[in-house]
């Protein structure tokens, strides 16, 4: 089962701070007349939001009968179903793959030591439900 994740303020935010600072750059730097000239700004400011973007865009966690796999951008992290103890929702703004400040704490067992990594599925509940129906076990604590 496939859950998109949410993309929250945070990535909003760094989108619209990423257009802001590049013209704001440019029309101190003297626009045309600067040493890095037109395209230039045009090429660094497409690189930043394409990376952005694909962030946005690849945003999504898979729930296998085994293991639940984490896609955000660049990174991969894959939990086995097996090692987690516990589940709980947070509201979190630590730098995680939770693309949004509204999360989903899995705490699970790898190599012997007690990890934890923060998730953002926009259906928290239907998430929570998936991974308790292949381990019941798991615990899951509500908000306080």
């Amino acid at each position: 089962m496939r859950f998109k994740g949410k993309n929250g303020f945070i990535m909003w935010f760094l989108l619209v701070f990423v257009l802001g600072c590049a013209g704001y750059f440019w029309s101190i730097k003297g626009g045309f007349d600067s040493q890095i000239g037109f395209w230039g700004i045009i090429i660094m400011h497409a690189a930043v939001v394409a990376v952005i973007i694909w962030f946005m865009v690849r945003n999504y966690i898979t729930v296998t009968d085994t293991e639940i796999r984490v896609s955000l951008g660049m990174t991969n992290l894959v939990v086995e179903i097996a090692s987690v103890i516990s589940m709980k929702k947070v509201f979190n703004l630590v730098a995680s793959s939770g693309a949004s400040a509204q999360r989903i704490e899995i705490a699970y067992w790898k190599d012997s030591n007690r990890k934890i990594v923060y998730i953002s599925p926009v259906d928290q509940d239907g998430f929570i439900d998936a991974v308790c129906g292949k381990k019941p076990e798991i615990r899951v604590y509500q908000n306080p």
